[in-house]
């Protein structure tokens, strides 16, 4: 090869050694780690890691797990995880660790809806869809239907053991602390919200909306506020402490402790349903009432009329009574630190109480 054939091949070899080195460099650098696969799943540890999730829709039937804490103060606000369109299909273990101080931002509203860090999501009834995740100090700006901290709508698959402290959600329809829907394929299990929970129609410090399954929940609200209609005047307004609206949902051994419920002008032009723990409860199927026992709500919440601080809005507690039990039970906010009051609870492997507190789940 004379010396201008080896220049030009040294050339070429030296521009395909930096391509290959770009595009591996490239392909390394997406996250901190992994390939998104089920046995080496992609590694969330920085807030760059968080953003290029949010933005890289072509990701959403991963798998991601989460490999540190992660702070987004100062970051970008970055738009939800999963659409309608395109939704999260993957599966997210945080590993026990926050997500803190993300804003959560809906781009228009125009979209059919699904606001909060996971917007809609459609999981693998086979596999956990979101687990071990805190999200701590969100601000979510829902614009459309469904707006929750963690999920706006969950279509199917599983939320396990997760949480959203503090900060708070603004929604418009079914808008919850962790959840704006919950839908009848979908269970949300060992989870609780403390964030305080803006909306105008199924309004629930956990949940919004639910049809789905709910076991060994809780939420601590500082403030629950249905304000304004949308788009126009819905037929009802239901808020509750845990759920807003339980449409043929199973709810089960959970409970609500709100300090406030904040209701428009008592002007309003529709029914406006309010229950400690659910703000409207709906029959299913043939049965008269879907529900299993032992859920309870503070029935010294603000906001509920001394004549129906029940822990139903609608229809009344009262007229829950299946099997000799009740759907929940509002008692006073002492009966809740009490152990005792929590009947056939798993206080062995689920919950756990100590003196002065009420019951907190065991992996918190």
């Amino acid at each position: 090869m004379n010396t201008k054939g080896w220049a030009v091949y040294s050339l070429g070899m030296m521009m395909a050694l930096v391509c290959v080195l770009a595009t591996h460099g490239a392909a390394k650098d997406k996250y901190s780690g992994g390939d998104g696969s089920a046995s080496k799943p992609w590694v969330i540890s920085t807030p760059n890691d968080l953003s290029v999730l949010a933005a890289t829709s072509k990701h959403w039937n991963n798998h991601f797990v989460q490999g540190a804490a992660i702070d987004m103060s100062g970051q970008d606000p970055i738009t939800s995880i999963g659409t309608f369109g395109t939704p999260f299909m993957g599966t997210y273990d945080g590993g026990g660790f926050a997500i803190a101080n993300v804003t959560i931002l809906a781009p228009s509203q125009s979209q059919p809806g699904g606001d909060g860090l996971f917007g809609v999501v459609q999981g693998n009834g086979a596999d956990i869809t979101i687990q071990k995740l805190i999200l701590a100090n969100p601000a979510v700006l829902g614009a459309s239907a469904d707006t929750g901290g963690l999920v706006g709508r969950m279509e199917s698959g599983t939320v396990q053991q997760c949480a959203v402290t503090g900060g708070y959600v603004s929604g418009t329809i079914n808008t919850g602390g962790l959840a704006g829907q919950v839908r009848a394929e979908a269970a949300v299990r060992e989870c609780y919200a403390t964030a305080c929970v803006l909306g105008a129609k199924a309004v629930g410090g956990l949940i919004g909306l639910n049809a789905g399954v709910v076991e060994d929940c809780y939420c601590r609200s500082n403030t629950l506020a249905q304000w304004g209609d949308w788009p126009q005047s819905p037929d009802a307004v239901d808020v509750g402490g845990l759920v807003g609206r339980n449409s043929a949902g199973w709810i089960a051994t959970s409970y609500a402790a709100c300090d406030r419920m904040l209701l428009r002008s008592t002007g309003a032009l529709v029914p406006v349903n309010t229950g400690g723990l659910v703000g409207t409860w709906l029959a299913a199927g043939s049965a008269e009432y879907l529900f299993i026992p032992n859920n309870y709500c503070s029935k010294e919440t603000l906001g509920l009329e001394a004549a129906s601080n029940n822990a139903i809005g609608s229809p009344s507690s009262t007229d829950l009574t299946h099997w000799s039990n009740l759907v929940a039970a509002s008692v006073s906010v002492a009966a809740l630190h009490q152990k005792s009051t929590f009947k056939h609870w798993d206080f062995d492997y689920v919950w756990t109480i100590e003196a002065g507190d009420m019951p907190r789940l065991q992996w918190q």
